[in-house]
């Protein structure tokens, strides 16, 4: 290892949890499980994070990557020793500032100002340094207007502007965030990731966990992509991402043949002179991507094959709500786009400048026709899968978004 000074350092660290079955809770439960005869259910052991070794220095950003259930979580917690490992060593040096959990660290019954100073105390500030450095925390939260209300009442936005407020101002030396960002309005988390990029620059160690890839992509110089556990892959944002693209891709593609069967036989038709070799959703920086925000742009790029010359055939496109509703169809006929002749591989994209969809998952057909629309050449229907996960609107119901305002 490099004798290198550390903020973190895990060495081979394992944690297993003991998840028990469930038991009677009532006299009536019980009595219907000796009646029945049901036997106990046994208890399950977890192996949240499996022998992971890594360092990061003084002054590092890093962010943890993975699906749902990889074990990202569990490691902040044991950074921040808000839970111990079964096996290995965890060393962390320095004061540490953490966002785990939506309200953790608050009080319900606590004012937002008593919560702030207890959050001070515990962090081992004197209540002298906090009343220093409150007006701070409370202008950059603007939270004056709700700062003695017990925080039992604050939204999950209220506990996010107050949370990140506290966590920043209490002068850590290594600060921890695990997808709390993700609440609270677009000119907020905005406010927020400015900060962030300020406190870099004074050398602060930044560990983030989330699921918006393009932020954990602009704001973090390395990833460490987590599967069950297990460490995949260390290092470039932009190498980490494409690896964990490809291999979410290729779980979502072993899931659809499980439910659908291939694309190739109970999904796809036509007489074989064009065909689609490949569909791919690209964000705006053109990486492959299948989780998209609503208003991001989006391209939905083809890639083909004719054998012989085909003259102006058609490309259409259908998008579905997993619920089956219809989005939209568009095609370069209605388009008045002329492909001209194609011959070979070649690729056609269609480019969304501003994704209106609200937050489900979509499903995606692809067809190519000759320049009438009466011959399919090929037709992948409903065979790819992409998701809208958040918005910037504060809609949730419904299908799309629409540019437009209240007037009074």
């Amino acid at each position: 290892m490099s004798n290198d000074p550390l903020a973190i350092q895990f060495q081979n660290v394992t944690k297993h949890f003991t998840l028990a079955g469930e038991t009677p809770q009532t006299i009536l439960e019980t009595l219907i499980a000796t009646v029945s005869r049901k036997p106990r259910p046994a208890r399950q052991h977890v192996c949240a994070v499996d022998d992971l070794s890594f360092v990061i220095k003084p002054g590092e950003t890093v962010g943890f990557i993975g699906t749902n259930g990889s074990g990202k979580s569990t490691i902040l917690k044991l950074a921040t020793q808000i839970i111990y490992p079964s096996s290995g060593s965890v060393s962390v040096r320095g004061r540490v500032s953490a966002l785990l959990e939506l309200g953790a660290g608050f009080h319900p019954d606590l004012t937002g100002r008593e919560n702030v100073f207890l959050n001070g105390a515990l962090l081992g500030l004197t209540r002298a340094e906090m009343e220093e450095t409150f007006d701070d925390i409370l202008q950059f939260s603007e939270m004056e207007e709700f700062i003695d209300m017990p925080v039992k009442h604050y939204s999950s936005g209220m506990y996010m502007r107050l949370a990140f407020s506290v966590a920043i101002h209490v002068k850590p030396d290594i600060l921890f965030i695990d997808e709390i960002l993700a609440v609270g309005d677009q000119a907020f988390q905005n406010k927020c990731f400015d900060r962030i990029h300020a406190l870099q620059r004074t050398n602060m160690t930044i560990v983030i966990v989330s699921h918006d890839l393009r932020s954990m992509q602009n704001l973090c110089e390395r990833l460490i992509w987590i599967n069950k556990g297990a460490k995949m892959a260390d290092g470039d944002p932009r190498e980490v991402l494409a690896q964990y693209l490809n291999f979410t891709r290729e779980m979502e593609q072993k899931r659809m043949v499980r439910e659908f069967g291939t694309a190739d036989t109970r999904r796809r038709w036509g007489s074989g002179e064009v065909r689609i070799e490949a569909v791919r959703f690209l964000d705006g920086d053109n990486q492959p991507s299948q989780q998209f925000a609503s208003h991001d742009p989006l391209t939905i790029e083809i890639e083909y094959e004719a054998d012989e010359p085909i003259t102006n055939p058609q490309f259409a496109l259908s998008i579905f709500r997993e619920d089956g509703i219809q989005v939209n169809s568009p095609n370069t006929q209605l388009a008045k786009v002329s492909t001209g002749v194609i011959h070979g591989r070649g690729l056609i994209r269609y480019e969304i400048e501003r994704l209106s969809l609200l937050p489900a998952v979509y499903h995606l057909s692809a067809i190519v026709q000759d320049q009438q629309g009466v011959q399919t050449y090929d037709y992948h229907d409903k065979a790819y899968t992409f998701r809208v996960v958040y918005t910037q609107q504060p809609e949730t119901h419904g299908l799309v978004s629409l540019p437009a305002r209240w007037v009074l």
